[in-house]
């Protein structure tokens, strides 16, 4: 048998021998296996707030290696976390469903237990597929043995478990040493820098292989701590806090550069798909994170708490320099993820993400979310379309009904005029709400948190006054009786001025680029946007004033001019200021303008008050001493420098001044001499922080904003010339501890 099958294939040779020759010839291209599954760089930035990157609009710190990640993929305009802070914000992610639907809604959740074990990691799926796996930086889905990344799914962990100091750092792991938390006593370990050299040294040590590297850094989050290296690169921004921000803002760039720069040494930039995105939106008075136009910010559900910065790179696949304008969101990095690796995960698995590539490619033009929803306690939202209806700390307390497209700060509430909608919308979120679990564990208190002692509200003493109250981190604007009660309110964005006109309308700010006009009856009469104005370059208003022609008077910080305007919002006017150092966000505070033409003018980055003509010339200058003191950075009473927040000009030709953080009320003669003033400590049982508007009523005594002094201090106080508190006032039920504009309606006592 052996012998008659060697015969048959000597025949098949001999007669078909140029076959076997063909064959043996075919280009082995024809033959090649399947590309190989691209590999995956997650990068999670904590507590990062919509408007920092340069490519977000940031002025005064580059980040040119994140943003090459937009400039060579996409920038999503309308990225969104499925949460609105730092837990259930990575549990979205790890798992591509909403974090409510099992039940982790709060971070407290990583104090009792962690991430379900009953969901599925991005990682577990990839390391079935045959992919290495390495988390490196902040983790904060469990503390527990069984919920640490090593048992999630990653090869390799290197990082802390919760939130931590950037120098020696706490509840740290590196598992190659060993799977338990040590301590680090190195005094030059810097986290931003040593999870850049693991993940460089990680990136080399399975180049041979597709991998999966989860980068989430606990760069921007608090504490606020920077080398001096990357500190030494700000010499110009001179707010402490600020320039901590940047240095380690920097120092995340940089981190960030040298992984794609060691992605691109392995001939792997191509064969690799990169997100960026923020965890949550920006706290912004505590780390002075910039949600730019966005109202909120982080543990909000306005547009500032889960509208984040998000890039997505992936060479040769995806297109490159251009912004997607569709809304997207964390959850869709593990259906994306899987379905490049080919093994897309199956509908029946309840996914609450989609595979983005067919969306950001355009082959499917339609919107990937048409609907998305966010529930955190007491606060919730949904969007459907452009339409959104939120309900929000910060907020009135009742539903508002938003149009994103055409008001992305959520300053016009339209729940009145669109009630069908505002129905429409409620329902939808009624019965998506229904659909998840309770949560595993209450919100609780922040660990070592200490107990607030009961305090009424409001808080007065002295004869009862009716005021004008604005506050940037409760978003509220209001006119308070004497009585205490709210006679009447709105909802505004970032604000540092408003007034009560003569007719009984409102002027002010929403956000740092409209100033309106607005009736008793809440209808908008008037409106100017600065940066419309500005043809798209970074403006902020701090300061305006109707003038008795009519015209209306607005500082522009950034464009460093006065203007004004009239009631076409026609530029009638124009001056330039003197700007010692030009800042988008404070070379001016509050202006006025003079009885004489004259403007007189808080600018608080120089530190200086100066009266201008209308041509421009400075005819009066005064530097606001620090009295030999040191500045130091922060808000609080614990600050101190010279940010001038106002100046306003006395019937006897003196200036009053409030010196923002320099803690004082200053008055000052036209020949610079301080002839009266009241420093941090003068007031009996009364902390001054940042001093925000002062005014000095008919019958000689002034009036005091104490912003930023915590609420066991007054909001507003009056004076006697003695130095005597004849009356303060203070709520921190409507109002918190950012009370930018105080203003007594009832001057005369």
């Amino acid at each position: 048998m052996e012998s008659m099958k060697l015969a048959l294939r000597l025949i098949c040779f001999l007669m078909f021998p140029t076959a076997v020759v063909a064959t043996a010839l075919v280009p082995a291209k024809v033959f090649a296996a399947e590309p190989s599954k691209p590999n995956v760089l997650i990068i999670y930035a904590d507590d990062l707030g919509w408007g920092e990157t340069s490519v977000q609009g940031c002025q005064d710190i580059p980040t040119p290696n994140i943003d090459s990640i937009a400039k060579n993929g996409l920038r999503c305009t309308q990225g969104y976390v499925a949460a609105t802070y730092c837990s259930p914000s990575r549990a979205g992610l790890m798992t591509g469903k909403y974090p409510t639907r099992f039940g982790h809604e709060f971070n407290a959740i990583t104090r009792k237990s962690g991430l379900s074990l009953a969901e599925t990691t991005l990682a577990d799926r990839l390391k079935k597929l045959g992919y290495a796996t390495a988390a490196v930086g902040k983790w904060h889905l469990g503390d527990g043995v069984e919920y640490h990344p090593t048992k999630r799914g990653f090869d390799e962990f290197y990082g802390t478990l919760a939130n931590t100091p950037f120098y020696r750092p706490t509840n740290f792991i590196d598992s190659q040493i060993s799977p338990d938390v040590r301590a680090i006593d190195d005094p030059e370990f810097y986290t931003t820098d040593k999870y850049a050299e693991r993940s460089v040294d990680w990136l080399e040590r399975n180049r041979d292989k597709p991998w999966f590297l989860y980068l989430p850094f606990n760069a921007q989050h608090a504490p606020l701590q920077a080398p001096k290296k990357y500190l030494d690169r700000f010499p110009s921004i001179t707010d402490e806090k600020r320039k901590i921000f940047a240095a380690m803002m920097s120092s995340m760039d940089d981190a960030v550069g040298a992984v794609l720069g060691k992605i691109r040494a392995l001939g792997q930039e191509k064969n690799t798909l990169v997100f960026f995105i923020g965890d949550n939106g920006g706290p912004t008075q505590s780390t002075t994170s910039k949600n730019g136009a966005l109202r909120g910010f982080k543990m909000t559900t306005f547009e500032g708490g889960p509208r984040v910065p998000f890039f997505v790179q992936w060479k040769g696949t995806l297109p490159a320099g251009q912004d997607y304008n569709l809304p997207v969101m964390n959850l869709d990095v593990l259906p994306t993820c899987m379905a490049a690796a080919g093994s897309p995960v199956d509908s029946s698995v309840g996914l609450d993400g989609l595979d983005l590539v067919p969306f950001l490619t355009g082959k499917n033009t339609a919107s990937p979310h048409e609907t998305m929803f966010w529930r955190f306690g007491e606060q919730w939202a949904v969007r459907h379309g452009d339409w959104k209806l939120v309900v929000s700390k910060g907020g009135s307390g009742k539903a508002e009904l938003y149009n994103l497209s055409k008001d992305i700060s959520e300053s016009n509430d339209l729940a009145t005029s669109e009630p069908t909608r505002a129905a429409d919308l409620k329902k939808r979120y009624d019965a998506w709400s229904a659909q998840q679990a309770e949560p595993t564990v209450k919100d609780l208190p922040p660990k070592n948190a200490p107990r607030k002692r009961a305090q009424k509200q409001p808080a007065v003493s002295g004869p009862p006054k009716r005021v004008l109250v604005a506050d940037s981190s409760t978003h509220r604007l209001a006119i308070v009786g004497a009585d205490g009660k709210p006679e009447w309110e709105i909802t505004v964005g970032d604000i540092h001025d408003a007034h009560l006109l003569p007719t009984g309308n409102l002027l002010f700010q929403q956000g740092w680029t409209k100033v309106q006009e607005m009736t008793p009856d809440k209808k908008i009469i008037w409106e100017y946007d600065a940066s419309k104005a500005n043809e798209g370059k970074r403006v902020e208003v701090h300061a305006f004033q109707r003038l008795t022609n009519g015209l209306t008077m607005i500082a522009e910080s950034g464009s460093s001019r006065i203007i004004e305007v009239d009631q076409t919002g026609k530029i009638v006017q124009e001056m330039k200021l003197k700007v010692e150092q030009v800042s988008t966000h404070s070379d001016t505070r509050l202006v006025r303008k003079l009885t004489n033409g004259n403007y007189l003018v808080a600018q608080e980055h120089d530190g200086v008050v100066r009266e201008y003509e209308p041509s421009g010339k400075v005819v009066w200058e005064f530097s606001v001493p620090l009295f030999d003191k040191p500045r130091k950075g922060g808000h609080g009473p614990e600050a101190f420098g010279n940010a001038v927040f106002s100046a306003t000009r006395l019937d006897n030709g003196n200036t009053l001044i409030g010196t923002g953080n320099g803690h004082s009320v200053l008055e000052v003669t036209p020949a610079k001499e301080i002839v009266w003033k009241i420093e941090q400590d003068d007031l009996p049982g009364i902390t001054l922080a940042w001093v925000t508007r002062v005014e000095r009523l008919a019958n000689g005594n002034t009036i005091v904003g104490n912003c930023h002094a915590g609420p066991t201090h007054p909001q507003i106080i009056e004076v006697s010339p003695d130095k005597k508190v004849l009356w303060t006032w203070k709520d921190f039920k409507l109002f918190g501890d950012s009370t930018t504009v105080v203003k007594v309606l009832d001057p005369k006592s």
